[in-house]
């Protein structure tokens, strides 16, 4: 498995002084555009103060640090008390399956945090206190306790980061000013020069450390390979795209190939990352060849088009073959792609792999095809993709679906009739068969259908051991899930921190007005800002940093958050 957009495992580590002090006492606001914040609704900086019925932990940072049970050595202490004692009463984040929802018993968690700060991180503020400290500005991180100054920056004179002349006299490895949060780090988005080792060259928005790539976006050439957490070269690029008129074409972005195959097979070398961003003319014209992939390639297909949009397509319309067939020991990452289309006779998937091989899918739409993906071996990775109203869905045997920040919604061909199946189609979203594997995080599923499933259908699987579902929102006819095989498949279901509705009939027959911000949006659902989506998953250390969205999560180990793709 690669860095993908989970932590890395040097997680939050590398912070001193008094800004380590701050960001364990008072909460870290972790923002997509690379900013530190110190809450200041933080309970620890307001005298211990929370709701009825919870509890003050000086250690989290979710819901202002105010929990129903403090962790061991975390709970807030006033001043000039010699110990606390505390104990929380225990809730509940149940969700009962059946023909109606319920209210789980949550508090807001940290992404909807009112005082996150979505700007770059510049500011002309400069914050200084003066009076009671008594510090030396030769040694700046001695002597202010102030989370709001924390840095001596003249004679008894208390500041942040912005009036020092040097974050490296703070600590050598901090040497960058997060104007935002008023502390030295180790980078920002405009000051990485920390960041030397190529196999850390990015700067970690959410953690503002120096980092492995792990969202093409992060990388000149707008592709990383998230295997290694290395950017493809921006040197090796090649342009694409579908018209009408090819003539002179040559791979520049001035004349660029018309087919993608074509260009794949013209420039890809064994071991050699390669670049192929495509443009989009319109919707008439798309990539309808067949593009095989076999041997130890590493390429990346992106979108060219500036801002990610539109999305340029690939279809099956004009073939019989699978769009893309990732074959032994090829490793292939998409981003912004739209795969469109693959009509009902066309008996061959979308997206087939096979052998020892890689396929990540990021940011890209899989729509109205009639059958989506089989993972015979190897591994495929969708992450903050929309995959709606497709006839059947992802076949799992022999390999690994990793799913992560995604939106399964309207797959399948409804069956209306109460008490009897989903949908008459074969597949459900997600069907586990021989010794295939299935690991989704943060993926809501709303109103799919298949023969015997409308969520997970397991008939055939012989090894569900490793295979889990969390921190998700599952919505859809009864039964949500099969038990083929007598394999347990509602094992795999993480039933703590997964918010479950199964209805009889319909998905107008229940009410989702506390779950959704309104009706889909091309296949998206967004959650509810305090609805019952809050407080049901739990964060841990291999989840992603970011929503669907990219709209940072919390991070602290057993965090709640909202379940599902959506932050509000």
């Amino acid at each position: 498995m690669g860095f993908n957009s989970h932590q890395s495992t040097r997680g939050l580590a590398r912070v001193t002084g008094a800004f380590g002090l701050a960001l364990a006492a008072f909460g870290l606001g972790v923002v997509s555009e690379g900013c530190l914040l110190i809450n200041q609704e933080h309970c620890a900086l307001n005298e211990g103060s929370c709701p009825e019925g919870l509890l003050c932990d000086e250690c989290a940072s979710g819901n202002n640090g105010c929990v129903a049970e403090p962790a061991a050595g975390c709970a807030y202490v006033a001043s000039g008390t010699d110990s606390a004692t505390t104990s929380g009463s225990e809730t509940s984040n149940e969700t009962t399956i059946g023909t109606t929802t319920s209210t789980p018993e949550t508090t807001e968690p940290l992404p909807t945090d009112p005082t996150t700060d979505t700007s770059s991180g510049t500011t002309d503020e400069t914050t200084t206190t003066t009076g009671t400290p008594s510090c030396d500005p030769q040694s700046p991180n001695v002597g202010c306790d102030d989370p709001d100054a924390p840095y001596c920056v003249g004679e008894d004179v208390c500041g942040t980061c912005d009036a020092l002349a040097d974050c490296v006299a703070v600590d050598p490895m901090t040497p960058a000013c997060d104007a935002a949060s008023g502390y030295c780090v180790e980078c920002t988005a405009t000051q990485s020069g920390a960041c030397t080792n190529p196999n850390e060259s990015i700067c970690n928005p959410y953690t503002q450390q120096c980092d492995a790539c792990f969202e093409h976006s992060q990388c000149a050439s707008m592709a990383c390979n998230i295997e290694t957490g290395i950017c493809f070269p921006a040197s090796n690029v090649i342009w694409v795209k579908a018209r009408q008129n090819c003539a002179g074409e040559d791979g520049s972005e001035e004349n660029p190939y018309c087919s993608l195959a074509y260009a794949i097979e013209q420039h890809a070398e064994v071991n050699t990352p390669i670049t192929f961003k495509l443009l989009h003319e319109d919707d008439a014209h798309r990539q309808t060849d067949s593009i095989i992939i076999d041997g130890d390639f590493r390429i990346a297909i992106v979108n060219g088009e500036e801002g990610g949009s539109p999305m340029p397509i690939i279809s099956t319309l004009v073939t019989e073959d699978s769009a893309l067939v990732v074959g032994t020991d090829a490793y292939v990452f998409i981003d912004g792609v739209r795969f469109h289309e693959n009509p009902q006779e066309i008996a061959q998937p979308m997206i087939v792999l096979e052998g020892n091989s890689r396929l990540y899918i990021d940011r890209s739409q899989m729509t109205d095809n009639n059958s989506l993906a089989w993972a015979k071996q190897g591994e495929l990775h969708i992450r903050r993709t929309t995959i709606a109203g497709n006839a059947e869905g992802v076949l799992v045997t022999g390999g690994t679906v990793d799913v992560e920040n995604s939106f399964f919604s309207g797959n399948g061909n409804a069956n209306n009739n109460v008490d009897q199946p989903p949908g008459t189609n074969k597949y459900a979203p997600l069907r586990v068969n021989g010794g295939g594997k299935v690991v989704v995080t943060h993926t809501t599923f709303v109103d799919n259908s298949s023969l015997f499933a409308s969520v997970l259908d397991c008939i055939g699987a012989s090894n569900l051991d490793n295979s889990r579902i969390r921190n998700s929102t599952l919505i859809g006819k009864i039964p949500l899930e099969n038990n083929g095989n007598n394999m347990g498949c509602g094992s795999v279901i993480d039933a703590e921190t997964n918010y479950m509705v199964a209805f009889p009939k319909v998905l107008t027959d229940i009410g989702l007005d506390d779950v959704f911000d309104g009706p889909a949006v091309g296949g998206v659902y967004r959650a509810l800002a305090r609805g019952e989506l809050a407080g049901v998953a739990t964060h841990k250390s291999e989840d992603p940093y970011m929503d669907f969205d990219g709209q940072g999560r919390p991070l602290n180990l057993d965090a709640s958050d909202y379940a599902g793709a959506d932050i509000p």
